[in-house]
């Protein structure tokens, strides 16, 4: 996760520099949420050793994230790789390679049997985990007009819990628990069936009686199955972006 001598272009989590995917994700890697004394007593020993430590972001407090201290600077300003006691940009990190999966494949089954045939059509990708957060669908906070994911509410931190999977629930306003951060990376790894088909060809001897060269029907089945970790809406498509289009149909085939 070193900088590279070129000039890397930042934009959100996105980062574009050479020797690494276009849009690799750029991110803040979460330590823990702060759940017990002893978390807080993490906090209270950085505040120790130096006031600033929470100066970019807010001092967190129980049921807030903390985030890693992954590096530092000299006294040239140069990024050193070494914890400088402190929480800040600085401490953002390559995670993954954004949008570009290592892996795509796809599968093609077909089948017949006296007139019946079936296929199956499967594709997917996988080694892709890409940064996103979206108000009242994944993320921790409260804005009057907006909802609250079931999940955010029910995994959120409040008092006297310790297996929180969430930070406690804040004004949209508040940015320490929302900064671009690994709690948002989501695996848009997939696996989705394109399309199931069951069709049938008619015997020639009735397909003569109607004058017909060939005469099959057929029904289909597109998008219909998609199998993956992915919290949004479509692992194809951006956030909440309109997902693929699922579609059924029944279909006649007619050769004269």
């Amino acid at each position: 996760n070193k900088f590279r001598g070129d000039v890397p272009s930042i934009s959100g989590a996105n980062y574009i520099c050479e020797g690494y995917s276009i849009n690799s994700q750029y991110i803040l890697q979460v330590d823990r949420i702060i759940q017990t004394e002893e978390d807080l007593a993490i906090v209270n020993e950085m505040l120790a050793n130096n006031p600033d430590a929470f100066a970019a972001f807010g001092t967190p407090q129980m049921g807030d994230l903390l985030y890693k201290d992954t590096n530092g600077r000299d006294e040239n300003g140069n990024l050193t790789g070494c914890p400088d006691g402190k929480i800040d940009n600085d401490d953002r990190v390559i995670v993954s390679d954004g949008p570009n999966p290592k892996f795509q494949f796809g599968l093609n089954l077909s089948a017949s049997w006296k007139g019946i045939d079936f296929s199956m059509l499967f594709q997917g990708q996988a080694g892709v985990k890409f940064y996103w957060q979206s108000m009242g669908y994944n993320t921790p906070t409260v804005r009057y007009g907006y909802q609250v994911n079931q999940e955010v509410a029910d995994g959120r931190w409040y008092e006297g819990r310790t297996d929180a999977t969430y930070p406690r629930l804040l004004s949209y306003d508040d940015p320490i628990n929302t900064q671009a951060s690994d709690l948002y990376l989501e695996n848009k790894a997939f696996l989705k069936i394109r399309n199931i088909q069951l069709g049938y060809t008619f015997p020639k001897a009735w397909t003569d009686k109607l004058q017909l060269e060939r005469l099959r029907i057929y029904g289909s089945l597109e998008n219909f199955f998609t199998f993956t970790s992915y919290k949004g809406l479509d692992p194809e498509v951006s956030g909440l972006g309109y997902p693929t289009m699922k579609q059924a149909t029944i279909g006649l085939n007619v050769t004269f």
